[in-house]
């Protein structure tokens, strides 16, 4: 054999020798022990052993249903090592991964890691740590009404982008589930109602969202937007994003008619007449009111109401979810920061509203519009 060929080849040998020294003695050094993750890489981790296990195992959740996976469950039937081999040795972990189907062959994970110096942070825990004050504009505690926390004031960091998404995050209720009302409207103009009321003799729309089966014009509309997420767009140009599905929840539309003169605006006049179980709707105008800062806000109509109000700044004529109890055509419209009652037959955009789950993962971002929230959806 050439000599310059067996030297290259020793020259090879060595160096391989040393490569496999190197990782015998650094593996000594730490003990034998599997690299240390950050807790995000643990979550991770868990995420992907579950759906390994659920795959295996055939064992995915049906529609409507959510499985627990414990990480304790996942460690005895082999599909991660101790927790302990992940952090460090003095941490004392425990976890599970929520799993839901959302659609065909698809399902959501929620992951949920506690330790001694961590917990996983979700959405909901980020936006009160960053907003919650007693003063200026931010997100205030309520006491007595249908939610937790409300945004109030004109210069809220409430932005939050789901995909392509911009959202603006309104309350937070006692379930730490989220109501986010959209940044853009959908991209065609919509009556609240159509149909033809006896009581005026004429097409002038009913407006009672929905009773007995007779559906109004925005329930109809609002009823099939979960089936053509993908598909609807915005005036922006952006379509509703299939991440959506991931993060949405079904809740209760509050959808009570309420008098001009009503003072009552912590929801309870609107939630007076509820539609269970919907993924789209429209805002309530009890919350145009509890967003304004300035002390004179006192009435629905109030010019006082548009100062300090970031609801009052979204721009368009939009349709609210509220009916006007006054007549039996007339719904609650936003336009120019106020409030006014229009004829259920006239076309205005749809701003959608919808909750965002609890559990939600906080990802990165402050709220500003430059910086909005995101979250972290696991896709599998």
């Amino acid at each position: 054999m050439d000599k310059k060929l067996i030297k290259y080849v020793l020259i090879i040998i060595a160096i391989l020798f040393l490569i496999i020294l190197f990782i015998l003695l650094n593996n000594a050094l730490s003990g034998g022990k599997s690299k240390k993750l950050s807790y995000y890489e643990i979550e991770d981790e868990m995420v992907s052993a579950t759906y390994s296990y659920l795959k295996t195992e055939n064992q995915f959740p049906e529609f409507g249903d959510e499985l627990i996976v414990t990480t304790r469950m996942l460690i005895n039937k082999g599909y991660m090592k101790e927790l302990s081999d992940y952090t460090d040795d003095t941490e004392n972990c425990s976890g599970e991964v929520v799993v839901n189907k959302i659609d065909d062959e698809k399902y959501n994970y929620i992951p949920s890691l506690t330790c001694r110096n961590y917990d996983t942070k979700t959405l909901s825990s980020a936006v009160i740590d960053d907003n919650l004050t007693t003063v200026g504009s931010g997100l205030y505690q309520q006491k007595g009404a249908d939610y937790e926390y409300i945004f109030r004031g004109d210069e809220v960091n409430n932005y939050v982008v789901i995909g392509k998404n911009y959202w603006r995050i309104v309350s937070i209720d006692m379930d730490g589930n989220l109501l986010l009302v959209s940044s853009s409207l959908l991209n065609n103009n919509y009556s609240w109602d159509n149909r033809y009321n006896d009581v005026e003799k004429g097409i002038y729309g009913i407006n009672d969202y929905e009773t007995n089966g007779f559906k109004s014009n925005a329930y109809k509309v609002l009823n099939g937007l979960y089936d053509n997420i993908g598909k609807t767009k915005f005036v922006n140009g952006t379509v509703l994003d299939e991440e959506l599905k991931h993060l949405m929840i079904p809740y209760n539309l509050c959808v009570g008619s309420r008098n001009n003169n009503d003072t009552d605006f912590s929801g309870k006049i609107e939630c007076g007449k509820i539609k269970e179980n919907q993924y789209f709707g429209l805002l309530p105008v009890n919350y145009y009111v509890e967003a304004s800062l300035d002390p004179k806000c006192d009435s629905l109509l109030s010019k006082n109401c548009w100062n300090y109000n970031y609801i009052s700044n979204l721009g368009y004529s939009w349709w609210t979810m509220t009916p006007n109890n006054d007549s039996t055509y007339k719904a609650y419209r936003i336009s120019d920061k106020t409030v006014f009652i229009s004829e259920c037959k006239e076309p205005f955009y749809y701003r959608l509203a919808i909750k965002v789950d609890s559990r939600a993962l906080y990802n990165s971002g402050v709220g500003t519009k430059e910086d909005p929230y995101t979250v972290v959806v696991y896709k599998y």
